[in-house]
């Protein structure tokens, strides 16, 4: 592993929070987070373009996707990722989204020269902290040569997704095997940390730190470093604050130049109060899923906060959160034995005076928190940079402090079957059922009812399109319009035609599904017993076809779509996904409540 890697990874392990990070910028370069200072002009690097256009819910889509690259183009591409990588300055979006592009048209299962391909984006993508496509191009190196050298690289970016049970499962064993490997073993300390582990976390981050110091390769050496900064904090974490700050100048050894400054300053209050505050707070609000804070165990809520009460007596503490302009403030109160820590979940409101539908771009937001003990003395108080993204904007992955979530799954709070222009529409689709009959859902066959549906918009002149920048590798969301405004502008990206066709399906009373694929999405839904569809319980429908293919056309182009997404095995490996609405409601996954 490159030092500049390792670094990357200490910086992380320190980062407060919550706080936007330069970590997710993908020139190698990793700056301090207290540097950054992010105006509504920057050129949003996280996501490797420039700063959204205001949207005027009525975008045109992107062209259609290009030709299929040949084998030589794909060949040249990863050559010029690869290169890309080298460079001191090396642009990580750049080389992700080229291996990945060209990988399937140069690569073949069981393929061994594509390995080095693969570290080349796992490297990447664990400075950029995306840790899914990290954890997938372990993943095939893994299947790949299961004597990779370092075979901790899916766990760790598993404990960064959350997946804390998969990866300390996988890391008992690892460290079995491999007792001496400090790579291995920070990995354990690490996930540790994640589950609050604090004694474990210290035992194993010490046992690292040795192993690094014991070894004669520089490699396995740069290791004390992050192993350091988790034995820091597991003293933190433990109230040891003295052994926490005596540990800084065993970090200071390794560390960037004025890095043991800032541990000093932030043990500081901490000293002083006796009270540390940890605080989970996104990185992006994204209106259009904020209406699940609090209601859906996926979602949780807003923020996160911990408090360690190191007071030596009993306290009353009392949390206060708002984003001014946004929310209203939000008080909770919450009991803290002496020596023990508590966690607070908590959303504050939208405020009434507060427009959602009129933001049409991302805008800066602060949270602002603050912490009083029982005697009204301020423990803690800061106000914490975030982004504030429109409803419109589908989060793909919410970032949290140094952790991220997946959330394929909010792709149903787009699907908003109540919506006035979704009764209108079904209206005129209805004169197209056969006897004056009305759309039944279950209760009859559904396929002459999704023909109608398809018919209508195809009447209406309705134009879908691919677009090649879907749900790329280096995105973290996709700007994707509520259906209401889809059906008044006739225009359509696939993941709005497929979001549409979700809600005009549910509306109806099926149980419609979305498939996402690698640059692609496309419908399903549940056959009824009168489609006779035999052990086909599921069916498929390609909606970008709906301008140059009739609905049987684009039934049989869906269920090939699927079929070879099953046969490459992409739904096992994390790279496809089926999005059931129905059970997706069930976990309070509910529609968007706007019209």
């Amino acid at each position: 592993m490159k030092r500049s890697l390792l670094v990357f990874l200490a910086l992380l392990l320190t980062a407060c929070p919550g706080k936007k990070s330069d970590s997710d910028k993908d020139k190698g370069k990793e700056k301090d987070k207290s540097e950054k200072k992010k105006s509504d002009d920057d050129d949003d690097d996280d996501k490797g373009s420039k700063k959204k256009a205001q949207s005027t819910g009525k975008e045109m889509p992107t062209a259609p996707a290009p030709k299929k690259l040949t084998r030589d183009e794909g060949k040249k591409l990863i050559a010029d990722a690869i290169e890309e990588f080298k460079k001191p300055t090396r642009d990580c979006n750049k080389v992700i989204h080229g291996i990945t592009t060209a990988y399937p048209v140069v690569y073949k299962d069981g393929d061994m020269g594509a390995i080095d391909s693969l570290i080349v984006i796992a490297r990447c993508a664990e400075m950029t902290q995306k840790w899914n496509v990290m954890r997938m191009a372990a993943t095939e190196i893994l299947q790949l040569d299961p004597k990779y050298s370092h075979p901790a690289m899916r766990a760790r970016a598993d404990v960064y997704l959350g997946n804390y049970k998969t990866a300390l499962e996988e890391l008992k064993q690892l460290h079995q095997k491999n007792p001496k490997d400090p790579e291995i073993s920070f990995t354990v300390a690490l996930a540790m940390a994640k589950n609050k582990l604090w004694p474990e976390t210290l035992k194993i981050a010490d046992e690292t730190v040795k192993l690094a110091g014991e070894s004669k390769t520089q490699e396995a050496q740069e290791w004390t470093f992050p192993g350091s900064i988790l034995k820091y904090q597991a003293h933190l974490h433990l109230g040891e604050l003295e052994k926490a700050e005596a540990s800084i100048t065993g970090i200071e050894k390794y560390a960037p130049a004025g890095m043991g400054d800032k541990f000093r300053k932030a043990l500081i209050p901490v000293k002083s109060n006796k009270v540390f505050v940890e605080g989970m707070i996104p990185k992006e609000i994204y209106l259009g899923t904020y209406h699940l804070y609090g209601k859906s165990p996926k979602a949780g809520n807003l923020a996160e906060l911990t408090i360690y009460n190191f007071t030596g007596k009993d306290q009353q503490f009392k949390l206060e959160i708002e984003v001014p302009g946004v929310t209203d403030k939000n008080t909770k109160s919450i009991p803290v034995l002496k020596g023990k820590s508590e966690t607070i979940a908590i959303t504050p409101p939208i405020t009434t005076s507060f427009d959602i539908a009129a933001l049409r771009a991302p805008k800066r937001a602060v949270v602002n928190v603050k912490v009083t003990d029982d005697g009204g003395k301020a423990v803690f108080e800061q106000s914490i940079d975030s982004e504030l993204e429109p409803r419109d904007s589908l989060p793909l992955v919410w970032n949290v402090g140094d952790t991220q979530k997946l959330t394929n799954d909010f792709i149903a709070a787009w699907v908003t079957p109540n919506s006035k222009a979704v009764d209108k529409f079904l209206s005129e689709a209805k004169k197209r059922l056969k006897g004056g009959q009305s759309f039944s859902g279950p209760q009859s066959a559904t396929i002459p009812q999704v023909k109608a549906l398809y018919d209508e918009l195809k009447s209406k002149g309705y134009s879908y399109v691919m677009d090649p920048a879907l749900f790329a590798e280096t995105s973290f969301s996709q700007r994707t319009r509520l259906p209401a405004e889809v059906l008044k502008s006739t225009n359509a990206q696939c993941i709005e035609g497929a979001i549409l066709f979700a809600t005009l399906l549910e509306a109806i009373g099926l149980k419609p599904v979305i498939v996402r694929i690698p640059g692609h999405a496309f419908v399903g839904w549940e056959l009824a017993p009168a489609d006779k569809g035999g052990d086909v319980k599921v069916t498929f429908l390609e909606t970008t076809a709906v301008r140059d293919a009739d609905f049987e056309q684009a039934m049989k182009i869906a269920a090939g779509e699927f079929a070879e997404q099953v046969k490459a095995k992409n739904f096992d490996r994390g790279r496809s996904f089926l999005i059931d609405v129905t059970a997706m409601r069930k976990d309070g996954i509910t529609p968007q409540p706007f019209d």
